[in-house]
């Protein structure tokens, strides 16, 4: 999962109310505060709204992730009023949350229990191309399923994660694949059956949203290499 810094041409702290002309209050973007996610709770933010004359809090806009990633940009805030997200905001809040993720993820070792813990969507959330994984990681997934792939070397996940055109122009299916470099297991990314090359760059969906709308805006977003 990447992270951004982004150039946006007209940021946007104000809050738009949307049955109100209130201009006194301000979103405090770099105060976000984010929930993991869970077996029986879903991702969720608070984003503070403060008072542009003295910084006072004045309310939050609380919402669940999976409705930022839909692009929902209607939402109430804890004290009953209903505001609307512009697309600068949208776009700010996507890379707050991104960051956020980031660091749920962490560095190093990626076991089974780790992506558990995390709370973010998806294994491809988890893992990155390159990080090393424990046994536990490769088991699940030589188990979950019947492997694709499963030979010395090779671990492929069974079933379809995309379609890619090859070189030949056909579509054919990729798979989650793992494999052994030295005397560690690693992730290898999006593949072709048998290969360990990986042919398709993962995009979460707040990832593509948050893009998408940058292009709107002739936004930059600029990814940060770990």
């Amino acid at each position: 999962m990447k992270s951004f810094t982004l150039d946006l041409m007209h940021s946007d702290e104000e809050v738009h109310y949307r049955d109100y002309f209130i201009n006194e209050h301000k979103f405090a973007f770099d105060q976000i505060q984010y929930n993991k996610g869970g077996l029986h709770n879903m991702e969720r933010i608070a984003v503070p709204v403060i008072r542009k004359s003295d910084g006072k809090p004045v309310a939050n806009l609380e919402t669940t992730v999976i409705l930022v990633e839909c692009g929902n940009i209607y939402h109430y805030l804890d004290n009953g009023f209903a505001v609307r997200l512009s697309d600068a905001q949208m776009v700010t809040v996507a890379n707050e949350i991104l960051k956020k993720r980031a660091e749920v993820r962490g560095i190093g070792l990626k076991t089974l229990s780790g992506w558990l813990e995390s709370g973010l969507p998806s294994v491809e959330d988890y893992l990155e191309v390159g990080d090393e994984v424990d046994g536990e990681m490769l088991d699940y997934f030589l188990n979950v399923l019947p492997p694709r792939t499963n030979r010395a070397g090779l671990l492929q996940a069974g079933g379809e994660i995309s379609t890619v055109k090859n070189i030949d122009g056909g579509w054919l299916p990729t798979h989650l694949t793992f494999k052994q470099q030295g005397g560690t297991w690693r992730y290898a990314g999006r593949c072709f059956a048998g290969s360990a090359e990986p042919v398709q760059e993962y995009q979460s969906s707040l990832e593509r949203m948050m893009l998408t709308r940058c292009k709107q805006l002739g936004c930059i977003a600029q990814e940060v290499k770990a």
